[in-house]
């Protein structure tokens, strides 16, 4: 069976799509570096005096997906609702729209409760699917009218939207950002693509596949982000 079609105690009500909703824990922004590229390994440099160590520095780098950042909230492993960024403390709830979400599941193999978060996407076949028959000006592009797919109160083409998550807040025991997308994985969410970089000369390997292979990439991407890998060291 379909697990979008189980929904066990869950009204997945269309009247509640667009209204405002408080975030569990708060939906943050990324910080750019100031010279982009150029500016990785001094901030490598910087981390490795904050933590007063020689050692290699572990960093996940993963792609900035350019799409609509969402959570979607588990009980129990059941979902309960999905709510888009917003302002960061309160968002549109999306919930009704989502189940049709393809890499969404509305019920986990596990009966956790958790905050998954991620980018609802539309991929570029379906943006030009969907905008065959517009006029150049009013195509825009793939994360415009994907967002505007989120919300829609009559569901049209939410089933083209796709979710790839890259964070999660629940009681699994994991340590570090790569043990943590395995946990997503495990649980059967796509996560952002991404890679571990032991060092710097690993990072710019990274930076150039990913420049070189863009425009085969079927998502649209606006940057990579990085993070330190050992949770423990990612509040020096």
């Amino acid at each position: 069976t379909d697990d979008r079609l189980t929904r066990v105690g869950v009204p997945y009500n269309p009247s509640e799509l667009s209204t405002k909703v408080k975030h569990n824990i708060p939906m943050g922004s990324l910080d750019n570096t100031d010279d982009g590229i150029l500016g990785y390994e001094p901030w490598v440099r910087w981390l490795k005096e904050k933590l007063n160590t020689n050692e290699k520095v572990k960093i996940v780098a993963s792609l900035k997906i350019d799409g609509g950042s969402i959570c979607a909230t588990y009980k129990q492993g059941v979902l309960q609702r999905v709510v888009s960024r917003g302002n960061g403390e309160y968002g549109e709830n999306l919930t009704a729209n989502a189940v049709n979400f393809q890499w969404l599941p509305t019920i986990l193999p596990q009966p956790i409760d958790a905050d998954v978060r991620g980018e609802a996407i539309l991929y570029k076949k379906d943006f030009e699917e969907i905008c065959a028959h517009r006029s150049p000006e009013d195509r825009s592009n793939p994360r415009n009218i994907g967002n505007g797919i989120l919300g829609r109160h009559d569901g049209t083409d939410s089933n083209r939207i796709r979710f790839m998550a890259f964070n999660i807040h629940c009681d699994l025991n994991y340590t570090n950002e790569i043990e943590k997308l395995a946990a997503m994985k495990s649980l059967g969410f796509s996560c952002v693509p991404h890679h571990l970089c032991e060092t710097v000369e690993d990072f710019n390997e990274f930076y150039k596949s990913t420049v070189d292979a863009r425009d085969q990439f079927p998502f649209e991407i606006d940057g990579i982000v990085v993070v330190v890998n050992e949770f423990k060291n990612q509040e020096p």
